[in-house]
C-alpha cells in the first residue's frame, strides 16, 4: 500500500450525512444519466450526489450512466481503498454494484462485487481495489448503467485477503511488515457509502 496515496475521510461522517440524503428519485427513468465513453472513465461517488431506494438492495447514491452507442463488450469497475478518518482507523472501501437498465430504463440485471474474498494491490505501491465486471454479452438489449452500493455493505467489515507487491522504492507500506518485501495479510476493510475520487469505470 502506499500511504500518500489514498484520500482521508471519517466513514462515521460520511455516513450520518448520506442517511440524512432523501431520495432523489420514483424510478430509473427519473435519474440523470451522463455519457460513458469507451476507455477509461475516472468517478467519484461522494456526498452530494444523490440517493435511490434500489428495493431490496436498500439505499445508496449513486451514478447513472448512458452505455457508448459504439459496441462495447464489457464493463470493470475499479473501487480504490482509502483512510478512514485521519489518524486512520483503517482502510474503507465503496463495494460496487452495477444495475443494468434496457432503453426504457427497465432493470434488466444486476452485477455485484467480486465477492473473492481478495483486495487487489494497485500498481507501483498505489491504493488497493476491489471489483465488478459485466459481460455485456450477457445483457444485450442494456442502454444504461446505474452504479451503487448495497445497504448492507455500509458500516460493515470484510475481512479480504491481501497479497502486497515489492515496491522497489519502499513506497508500500502494507498492513503488515513482510508487506514491505511482499507477502499476504488479512485486512479488515470497512463498506463506505462513499467513494471519493476513487472509481475507475473502464468500458471495451
Amino acid at each position: 500500500m502506499c500511504a500518500g496515496c489514498t484520500a482521508y475521510r471519517d466513514v462515521a461522517t460520511a455516513t450520518g450525512a448520506f442517511d440524512s440524503t432523501p431520495i432523489c428519485c420514483a424510478s430509473f427513468s427519473d435519474m440523470k444519466f451522463v455519457a460513458l465513453h469507451v476507455g477509461a472513465n475516472a468517478v467519484s461517488l461522494d456526498i452530494g450526489d444523490p440517493a435511490f431506494d434500489f428495493g431490496t438492495n436498500g439505499k445508496s447514491l449513486f451514478k447513472a450512466f448512458v452505455l457508448p452507442a459504439a459496441s462495447v463488450s464489457a464493463i470493470s469497475i475499479e473501487s480504490t481503498e482509502f483512510q478512514n478518518g485521519y489518524p486512520s482507523k483503517g482502510p474503507a472501501i465503496f463495494f460496487p454494484s452495477i444495475a443494468l437498465l434496457d432503453a426504457n430504463k427497465v432493470l434488466v440485471g444486476t452485477i455485484d462485487w467480486i465477492h473473492d474474498g481478495v483486495l487487489r494491490p494497485g500498481d507501483m505501491g498505489g491504493a488497493a481495489y476491489v471489483k465488478a465486471e459485466a459481460n455485456l454479452d450477457n445483457f444485450p438489449t442494456a442502454h444504461f448503467i446505474v452504479i451503487y452500493t448495497k445497504s448492507a455493505n455500509i458500516d460493515t467489515t470484510h475481512n479480504l485477503k491481501f497479497t502486497a507487491v515489492p515496491v522497489m522504492n519502499g513506497g508500500a507500506l502494507g498492513y503488515a511488515m513482510s508487506s514491505l518485501m511482499g507477502g499476504e495479510s488479512i485486512v479488515p476493510v470497512l463498506g463506505s457509502p462513499i467513494a471519493p475520487n476513487s472509481l475507475s469505470i473502464s468500458v471495451r
